[in-house]
């Protein structure tokens, strides 16, 4: 589409620019996120690789981007890397729930369901009541086996149009 051309370009562009002056970590970033929006997960780790060298303090928020982007490029499951990033994150911020779900997810992938559980009815009981994420922790959380213990007002019925998606690191509770 010519959407699609213009923003390829554009992101031709960034390309270009960063090969010129690679300092800029904000770039890279954004090079990230555009190869993200292409479909271009493995291109878009590399460029958050980047983002992360070139930040210091380390950013918990850009580092989460890299562990999620890692994620999409395994096709959803979470391969060493992303672990490590996801870990990096609770280091530096240990309330990050997307951090603490992909760590969750990371371990019912191990075997270890009932940790994973535990960690996201945790999880969940933190989450703040208007967190946009909560259906989403609440359903990998049936996936897993569901837990009876948790009061139904924790537990609320997604939108019918509502994104599936994990929860991101700025509304971490």
């Amino acid at each position: 589409t010519l959407f699609r051309s213009g923003f390829e370009n554009l992101v031709a562009r960034l390309e270009a620019s960063l090969k010129e002056d690679p300092s800029d970590a904000g770039r890279w970033a954004l090079l990230g996120r555009s190869y993200i929006a292409l479909g271009r997960p493995a291109d878009a780790a590399k460029a958050f690789e980047e983002a992360i060298d070139r930040t210091d303090p380390p950013d918990p928020g850009l580092i989460g981007e890299y562990g999620e982007t890692l994620v999409a490029a395994a096709q959803g499951r979470i391969p060493p890397d992303a672990e490590a990033a996801f870990a990096r994150v609770l280091t530096l911020q240990p309330d990050d729930a997307r951090a603490r779900y992909y760590m969750a997810m990371a371990r019912a992938e191990k075997g270890d369901v009932e940790g994973a559980r535990a960690d996201l009815e945790t999880l969940l009981r933190t989450a703040p009541a208007d967190a946009p994420w909560r259906a989403t922790v609440f359903e990998a959380l049936q996936d897993l086996g569901g837990n009876p213990e948790i009061p139904p007002d924790v537990a609320p019925q997604p939108a019918e149009n509502a994104p599936s998606a994990a929860p991101p690191a700025a509304e971490a509770p």
